[in-house]
């Protein structure tokens, strides 16, 4: 009987071996993409450096919205500070992209954030599957989808 028992844990140890190497190939082939199209991004901006022009191309409409009145603060370890850099109080009602997270960054949604103060957000990137380059929020009393930039090499 102790035979079964040692024979069913070396099977379970190597099963569980297996699935460690699995998730790390998995990682280490995100981990190399990732890096891949760094490295394409780099070259593409790079051959885009040309002699600029003497009479600049107006700004489309688009690109003249209010400028973005959340930042991101480094906090501790995941956890981040997002902090209201407008003159009044705002309230995040919601994530509009929260599949691209592994885990929600907020805790609880709405959160109303007071003119000049911060609110706690999770980054965590795992097995392969990194932070999105933006948080998108829908703030109260505004039309649009606000983008909140992130860090690249967090999570």
């Amino acid at each position: 009987m102790t035979e079964w028992i040692l024979t069913s844990c070396a099977v379970l140890a190597l099963a569980g071996a297996g699935a460690s190497w699995w998730w790390a190939a998995s990682a280490r082939a995100a981990r190399d993409e990732v890096l891949a199209v760094a490295e394409q991004a780099r070259h593409a901006v790079a051959g885009l450096s040309g002699p600029a022009t003497a009479d600049p191309a107006p700004l489309p409409p688009e690109a003249a919205v209010d400028p973005v009145p959340l930042a991101l603060e480094p906090g501790t370890g995941v956890t981040w500070r997002l902090r209201n850099t407008s003159p009044d109080a705002l309230v995040i009602e919601d994530l509009a992209n929260p599949g691209d997270f592994v885990r929600r960054p907020f805790d609880a949604l709405p959160a109303a954030v007071a003119a000049g103060d911060a609110t706690d957000v999770t980054l965590v990137g795992a097995w392969g599957h990194p932070l999105p380059a933006a948080m998108d929020l829908r703030l109260a009393g505004v039309d649009r989808v606000v983008r909140v930039p992130l860090p690249s090499g967090i999570g």
